[in-house]
């Protein structure tokens, strides 16, 4: 998996980065499946969850997948990781303390967790908060 360079949308204070990440055949799936679940949760009692009586479809219609695709038509997966709550680790499983530049060439592996369910006025979704991050990169020739 290869992650953009994440973002805190040049907010200084914010220690919430946006990761995004190409999937695997198994993210998309896993991804696929909770997100169907939550679907067929929140379409059975749509007011207790989105404070509006909807259809199926409505229900459908509003939700955002953390599942998508670029300008580009490249598939990615759009998690967000807390500096001082995520941990990085090297490929051979050492703390990072300093992870670098995240290259988009390099391969990762992660831990992500079901945050939360938001909810907005005119969209809803699932959170995925990165958990732990593993970085499989070698080292830069121009580091002394």
């Amino acid at each position: 998996m290869t992650p953009w360079q994440p973002s805190n949308f040049n907010d200084s204070e914010s220690n919430i980065l946006d990761f995004c990440f190409t999937p695997t055949p198994e993210i998309d799936q896993f991804v696929t499946m909770v997100e169907g679940e939550v679907l067929e949760i929140v379409a059975k009692d749509p007011k207790t969850y989105l404070g509006a009586q909807l259809s199926p479809e409505e229900v459908q219609a509003k939700f955002v997948s953390v599942l998508k695709t670029s300008a580009r038509g490249a598939p990615n997966f759009k998690t967000k990781g807390r500096f001082g709550h995520l941990k990085i680790w090297d490929a051979k499983g050492q703390p990072l303390k300093d992870p670098g530049v995240f290259a988009s060439d390099s391969q990762y592996q992660f831990v992500v967790k079901v945050s939360s369910l938001w909810v907005g006025e005119k969209a809803f979704g699932l959170a995925f908060d990165l958990q732990h991050l593993q970085v499989f990169q070698d080292a830069c020739p121009f580091k002394l």
